[in-house]
């Protein structure tokens, strides 16, 4: 209503979508800071551990409620951890799936 009233063209799912991959990219530059101070492997595994978890949740909220193009930002965030991403379009059937 506001969007109409001010003449705005605002796409909410667009604006919902940036700014979530944006919160990501600033939460994992905080773990990368606490990753390169923490001297124990078990603390920056659970770091790690961490990220994994945040990806997870972002992607499920993107393919739920948001942009899912913006997933594809996502993999190089996570790069510098050694955290793979394997993405795959929903449409896509795998060789094994039967039909």
């Amino acid at each position: 209503m506001q969007q109409a009233a001010l003449g705005l063209k605002i796409d909410i799912q667009e604006a919902y979508s940036e700014c979530l991959v944006n919160a990501f990219e600033r939460f994992v530059s905080k773990m990368e800071l606490q990753i390169n101070s923490l001297k124990t492997d078990i603390a920056k595994e659970k770091r790690r551990a961490k990220i994994i978890d945040s990806l997870t949740l972002c992607v499920s909220e993107l393919n739920a409620k948001g942009n899912p193009e913006y997933i594809m930002m996502l993999p190089d965030m996570v790069a510098p951890f050694d955290i793979v991403v394997k993405l795959r379009r929903e449409n896509e059937i795998n060789a094994d799936d039967s039909i």
